[in-house]
């Protein structure tokens, strides 16, 4: 390799043999080279090697490769990362596996990069289930999809996952969810929309409220880099030019410029709100049933204390989500009324000139018969004498 590296080119052909690939020729995926042609190819590193061989792949696995393209881990490749995985970093390059062969395949893969979440996981309801030999126990690919990688901080299909295994979740929370006499589905419904199941059934230090900014042009979260740009500066200046009093955290009238100023230059935006625990740790213990928080004044009272950390969450360039603290009295001002147009949790958040419209148009509205009411107990005596008068006529 052009840095000094060296790579053996020595193949065991028993490994090749014993893998899914067992029955190709090497020709197959090589298939730039021949008894004839060989021809002479450069690689800064192995790592560039290893990426460019990837996409040998993708001849094949068509399908696999437009859904990859969707990914996090895609993101991160084209931000210029050479630590984003590619398809023979979790599926090997000679001694591929199947996945239906090796049941821990997709653990064993995400464990190379994202060994850290492991002892969350096996401490959880999912990683005991696994380790009893619970076939139906999810593994990573379960949840985070095995292509299509999303970063669940960006994410707004917060119950995808879940409900792959967990179909009639909905049902069985609407039971305890509904708000008597009234039990409708909608309400396990909305839950489901702005709250990650996380949220509720991790063990964790208490969630906190993620405002994700969307392009509604693409209905996918806005880059930092195509932000900053709008409002002229880079990545690194996003912050100063958004906090325009410098005190690190952005208040409601500074979120409305922020959704103004894009506006202006074409951008139409939307912040996408959900309460999520808070980091990737916490979000895979998840616990029992009996372990779940069910206390509605959590949330539906006026300064509840899960709505006390409020983040903005914008898209790096690698993919991966940053994260600016935002004052939580964005949650209930006027100026949020437009920007945040996806999440609104009734009780928590009170914007004060919606509730002065609710009333006068309360009032307004029983105006109405209370005058007419009004007007004909005024007017009975007239009335009466008009049909007596009619009557005398006859």
């Amino acid at each position: 390799m052009k840095n000094g590296e060296s790579l053996s080119v020595t193949i065991n052909d028993s490994v090749v043999a014993n893998s899914v690939h067992g029955k190709l020729q090497c020709t197959d995926c090589h298939n730039e080279f021949s008894k004839t042609q060989h021809p002479i190819r450069s690689f800064n590193s192995r790592r560039a090697y290893t990426i460019a061989a990837s996409e040998l792949c993708w001849k094949c696995h068509k399908e696999a490769h437009k859904l990859y393209e969707t990914s996090v881990h895609f993101d991160m490749l084209k931000g210029g990362s050479l630590k984003a995985p590619a398809c023979a970093d979790c599926h090997g390059d000679h001694s591929i596996s199947g996945v239906k062969k090796d049941r821990n395949l997709g653990i064993t893969s995400c464990n190379k990069c994202h060994s850290n979440m492991n002892n969350s996981y096996e401490a959880s309801i999912h990683g005991k289930a696994r380790q009893k030999g619970d076939e139906r126990a999810p593994g990573c690919s379960s949840c985070h999809n095995a292509h299509n990688v999303e970063s669940t901080t960006l994410t707004a299909n917060l119950k995808d996952g879940c409900l792959k295994c967990h179909k009639d979740a909905a049902k069985l929370h609407n039971k305890w969810l509904a708000n008597p006499p009234i039990a409708l589905p909608s309400f396990a419904a909305a839950h489901f929309d702005g709250v990650s199941c996380a949220a509720c059934h991790a063990k964790s230090a208490g969630p906190a409220i993620y405002l994700s900014l969307y392009d509604r042009r693409t209905g996918k979260p806005l880059s930092e880099e195509e932000a900053a740009e709008s409002l002229g500066t880079d990545a690194k200046g996003f912050m100063a030019t958004v906090d325009e009093n410098g005190n690190d955290r952005i208040d409601a009238q500074e979120l409305w410029d922020l959704f103004a100023n894009l506006f202006k230059k074409g951008i139409i935006t939307t912040f996408i709100g959900k309460m999520d625990v808070r980091n990737a740790t916490e979000a895979h213990m998840i616990g029992g049933k009996a372990d779940a928080v069910k206390d509605c004044e959590k949330c539906h009272l006026t300064g509840a204390e899960l709505f006390q950390d409020v983040f903005m969450v914008v898209k790096k360039a690698d993919g991966k989500p940053a994260t600016y603290k935002v004052d939580n009295q964005v949650l209930t001002s006027v100026f949020s009324i437009l920007p945040v147009s996806k999440f609104y949790a009734l009780g928590s958040m009170s914007i004060t000139l919606l509730d002065i419209l609710f009333v006068v148009a309360l009032i307004g509205g029983l105006a109405v018969p209370i005058g007419h009411i009004t007007l004909r107990i005024i007017t009975s005596p007239l009335r009466s004498l008009k049909k007596m008068g009619k009557g005398g006529k006859k």
